[in-house]
Parts: structure tokens; sequence; C-alpha cells
């Protein structure tokens, strides 16, 4: 959610009051799902295995992708280049 406000906070004029609409509708309709003690398990799994093969990804995006990882969720990004290093996690580009 923080990523899709911060997007909103960055764009100007008509492009943000267009960005905040979109992203209010969005965030009406989702449900936010916690950073448990599972999610945080394989944010660290995760993080460890990317650093041990010399690749890391945005810490925001390790979170995401942990948190889908932990409930069976893919992950609708323009993002594939980082989303797509983390094994298992089915990406969906848009």
């Amino acid at each position: 959610m923080s990523e899709l406000l911060h997007g909103v906070h960055r764009a100007t004029g008509a492009t943000r009051t267009r960005r905040y609409a979109w992203v209010e509708a969005l965030l009406a309709g989702a449900e936010a799902v916690p950073i448990s003690t599972p999610v945080a398990r394989v944010h660290a799994e995760v993080w460890a295995s990317l650093a041990a093969g010399g690749s890391l990804i945005g810490q925001n995006d390790l979170w995401i992708g942990a948190t889908a990882l932990t409930h069976g969720f893919g992950v609708v990004t323009r993002n594939e280049r980082e989303f797509g290093l983390i094994p298992g996690l089915r990406v969906v580009p848009c």
C-alpha cells in the first residue's frame, strides 16, 4: 500500500489526481496482510539466499515477496527483474 501511495505523492497535477482516485478505489476493496512471524521467517530465508547468491533486491520488494510467498499469492508488478529473483514467487507482469 505504501508504494502505491508513494506514487501518488510523487505525482503532480492531473496525474496525481488520477493516481489518487485509482489508489483509493483499490485500497477501499483491499485488506492489508500483516507482517507476521511466518512472513518474517520467509523474509529472512529469502534474504539470506539472495545475499549468498550475490543478488539483493529492495527491502520493500523483499517484504512484499515474502508476504506473497507465505500466503501463496502472486505479485502483479512492472518490476519483474527484482521479483523474479525470489525463488518460487509467481510474478505476473502488468
